[in-house]
């Protein structure tokens, strides 16, 4: 069986930006844009607590400046749209579901479980054999000297998920793309972002 760092589920540790979750949805979508990632590894402090993928962000920001405007939306930040996913309200669930399989770039709908994805606290050597089964979808992996080397996923579809690119933004005046909704204005002619 092969070790961690010859399977293909290892994701270097710089491939995947690593922001604060107290970071604005659009901050972090922006840096998904910039590092051509489809997510974004959401940090408790110094410790990797959350992967959050692009559908979801997305269609959070969308879902959010439908209730309460897109400059609201936009400064929202990454903790307050795991709330509002995690919380028990199945009007809001309903909804972003919906956004999600829209915003998705996959064909097949994107489970639920993976929207945004709790992080193992425990960590696996990039030496150690692929493990036949993982209670995580996301494990952090060190090398040899216990320094971050990346991250394991257990999943074949989360780790298709991360390595699509997010879709773009695009404004209502002339359909450029953005790589982020920032404040609600285009960057090149700052109209209105489309919902």
């Amino acid at each position: 069986m092969p070790n961690i760092r010859d399977s293909k589920r290892l994701i270097p540790l710089g491939r995947l930006p690593v922001l604060p979750a107290w970071v604005s949805g659009s901050r972090a979508y922006g840096a998904m844009s910039s590092s051509n990632s489809g997510a974004v590894i959401a940090t408790d402090g110094e410790i990797p607590a959350y992967l959050i993928t692009a559908p979801f962000l997305k269609a959070a920001i969308r879902v959010a400046a439908d209730e309460l405007g897109i400059e609201s939306a936009t400064v929202m930040p990454l903790t307050k749209h795991l709330i509002r996913l995690w919380k028990t309200d199945d009007q809001l669930s309903a909804t972003l579901k919906s956004k999600i399989d829209e915003e998705s770039p996959n064909p097949s709908p994107i489970p639920e479980k993976f929207f945004a994805v709790v992080i193992s606290q425990d960590s696996i050597s990039i030496n150690a054999t692929v493990p036949e089964d993982s209670i995580h979808d996301v494990v952090p992996v060190n090398d040899a000297d216990g320094i971050s080397a990346g991250w394991y996923f257990g999943n074949d579809q989360l780790l298709e998920i991360i390595q699509t690119p997010p879709a773009a933004w695009y404004c209502q005046n002339y359909n450029h793309p953005n790589g982020d909704p920032d404040t609600g204005k285009c960057h090149t002619c700052g109209g209105p972002m489309k919902k």
